[in-house]
């Protein structure tokens, strides 16, 4: 009885050797369902303000799908979706300096109001110009020049990410 035991787990050792070459997984893939570096991701997701209001979301539209690791998302976001699976859903909440840094006072700028587009000339209007990557929102406007704000318009702001995982490659 003894040496058949050891044959059939022999045989079963064999075969699960061949099933794993079968599948053709290097030791340097990410094999499991979850999310960790390198699995293209994709997920849904709402973005809310402390005061619950929604100011973001893609629920109703195309997920966003990206790779895990490669710096797509918020750094902070992204590493509180290691470990996820396709289904799972979780409420991220990041502080300003996890998320889009808190606000910088010497980020504001008066500039000449030419420089501001005819249809920004009004305070809350925001705008984008060739050769800054970002957006500039106009807090005040004067005869001959105008106040622009180059923050993030999250900067200083706690966000959370209500987000669920779609799937997991």
């Amino acid at each position: 009885m003894y040496v058949w035991q050891h044959k059939f787990s022999l045989v079963h050792l064999a075969f699960a050797a061949s099933l794993l070459c079968s599948l053709n997984i290097s030791a340097n893939e990410p094999t499991s369902n979850t999310i960790e570096p390198g699995k293209v991701v994709s997920l849904s997701y709402t973005l809310k303000l402390p005061d619950g209001k929604a100011i973001g979301s893609n629920t109703d539209t195309y997920p966003i799908k990206y790779r895990q690791g490669e710096g797509k998302l918020l750094p902070a976001l992204e590493n509180a979706l290691v470990g996820l699976a396709a289904g799972d859903e979780t409420s991220v909440t990041l502080a300003p300096e996890d998320a889009y840094g808190p606000v910088d006072p010497d980020a504001t700028r008066e500039v000449p109001i030419e420089q501001v587009p005819p249809e920004a000339r009004k305070a809350g209007a925001v705008f984008s110009t060739p050769g800054y990557n970002g957006l500039i929102r106009v807090t005040e406007i004067n005869e001959d020049t105008a106040i622009v704000d180059l923050n993030h318009p999250l900067a200083g702001k706690t966000l959370t990410f209500d987000v669920k995982i779609l799937s997991v490659e």
